[in-house]
């Protein structure tokens, strides 16, 4: 059964983005000895969040062809960078609306989809956005954690699967990835860099690290559905 693989980057929207009650409340969150660490703490929480975060890339894959594409919202005026993707893999850049919208019109093809954490993050993330973006789903990626429970559309959660829910300790993506002996992007960079990067215009290698998070989950999922009786 054809099945979508995806994850996204977000970073944090800048705490003067925000009015003033909801800032106060935002910096009352954050940590540290000085006004400076307690601000910087409290927007480094902000991604995490639809309502304080946003989506920079988005990476959707088939799981056994590879084809789909890469999202890159950029600040206005910068320029899309140029990398080297492989035939049947897009890069297109626009705005975080349209990104969503990219999304659900290619989730429409599909009614499975992989992600690794999806549930505690991805899948969230995007339906909330959406709402808040004015952005109508085209698929349930939250309809019932476990998989009897999904009728309109099944979303394989490779951290649900790979610890039955629960049963044994949840690992990292790069951990299971090496343990399988497929290539993890952790060796290059990690998600704590996305925000940093993006500061730093350095949009390529957000777009790589998510390009190749997504085929590595892609990796562990054709594993997962080869060998273990679901």
């Amino acid at each position: 059964m054809p099945a979508l693989v995806f994850d996204l980057e977000t970073v944090s929207r800048p705490l003067e983005s925000f009015d003033e009650v909801t800032r106060q409340i935002l910096i009352s969150k954050g940590k540290g000895e000085t006004p400076e660490e307690i601000l910087l703490s409290a927007e480094e929480q902000l991604t995490f969040s639809p309502y304080t975060g946003t989506i920079v890339c988005a990476c959707a894959l088939d799981a056994d062809t590879g084809r789909g594409g890469v999202f890159l919202v950029l600040p206005e005026g910068a320029e899309v960078p140029e990398m080297a993707l492989p035939d049947g893999v897009n890069l297109t850049a626009g705005s975080e609306k349209e990104l969503l919208e990219w999304f659900w019109r290619l989730a429409e093809h599909y009614d499975t989809f992989v992600t690794y954490n999806g549930r505690g993050f991805d899948a969230p993330y995007l339906i909330l956005k959406s709402l808040i973006l004015g952005v109508r789903p085209t698929k349930d990626l939250m309809e019932g954690r476990y998989p009897y429970q999904q009728r309109s559309a099944r979303h394989v959660d490779l951290q649900d699967e790979l610890t039955f829910f629960g049963a044994i300790r949840a690992s990292k993506l790069a951990i299971i990835s090496a343990a399988l002996g497929i290539p993890t992007p952790k060796e290059e960079m990690d998600g704590s860099q996305v925000g940093p990067f993006y500061k730093d215009g350095r949009y390529a290698e957000i777009a790589k690290y998510n390009y190749l998070d997504v085929q590595a989950t892609a990796a562990v999922y054709r594993q997962w559905r080869n060998w273990v009786i679901h």
